[in-house]
């Protein structure tokens, strides 16, 4: 979107120099600067995402202060390790992200020191009301998740990023090998739901990390890279 801002000024900038026209019929096009620029701002993502979060904000504030009643309970139980479940509404725009079922990311980290807490961590909900899912999450056992993961295009991020070697926020909370290929696999699942974003992790580890000998994992690498800057450009 930056440089379809950028393209437009310099269209305009041709058109007048300096406030001055360069040559004569130019006038007419000129005029038109402004609404060539308002709806440029229309047409972008940006400005559709925002209006598409305005359907949602009561939502996703009203999950937002379940998860701060939900972590004020707990700690007035005496619990020092707590969980919340995981958010499901997923605005484009507004700042509040959905929570990573982590306790070491910045928006869960920033809660927790603020609390005074060990951790807070995020799960899916019908993990967290599950008493048996929920112990065999606290356990280490992520199974449920993955089954969950299969159909669910974040938490197919998610679990990308626990299989990631180069995601160190999950080094010390799960006791699970890294894996590369799992990483990968989990990401593509991602992006085959809707996941674009999850582009950008595979543009990465094909290049940076994939020791497959060959030129087709910068085939790969290329084809993800344009899926990522096709999909941010259309509205």
């Amino acid at each position: 979107m930056m440089w379809m801002m950028g393209a437009l000024w310099v269209f305009l900038w041709i058109f007048c120099y300096n406030g001055k026209l360069t040559h004569e019929g130019q006038a007419k096009i000129y005029s038109f600067k402004w609404a060539l620029l308002i709806i440029s701002l229309l047409v972008s993502w940006n400005f559709i995402g925002a209006v598409q979060d305005l359907s949602i904000a009561k939502q996703n504030k009203a999950e937002h202060e379940e998860m701060v009643n939900l972590t004020r309970e707990q700690i007035s139980q005496g619990e020092r390790d707590i969980y919340v479940p995981l958010t499901e509404i997923n605005p484009r725009v507004l700042p509040q992200a959905p929570w990573r079922p982590v306790s070491k990311m910045f928006q869960n980290a920033q809660y927790a020191g603020y609390y005074g807490l060990n951790s807070l961590t995020a799960i899916p909900r019908s993990i967290l009301n599950d008493p048996e899912k929920f112990s065999r999450w606290k356990s280490g056992d992520i199974s449920d998740f993955l089954k969950l993961a299969e159909n669910d295009k974040f938490l197919a991020f998610l679990a990308g990023e626990i299989y990631d070697p180069h995601i160190q926020v999950y080094q010390q909370l799960y006791n699970i090998p890294k894996d590369n290929e799992k990483a990968i696999y989990w990401y593509t699942k991602a992006v085959e739901l809707g996941h674009v974003q999850s582009c950008i992790r595979l543009t990465r580890s094909y290049v940076l990390y994939d020791k497959t000998p060959g030129i087709n994992k910068y085939l790969k690498a290329a084809y993800y890279f344009t899926l990522l800057e096709w999909s941010l450009l259309r509205p």
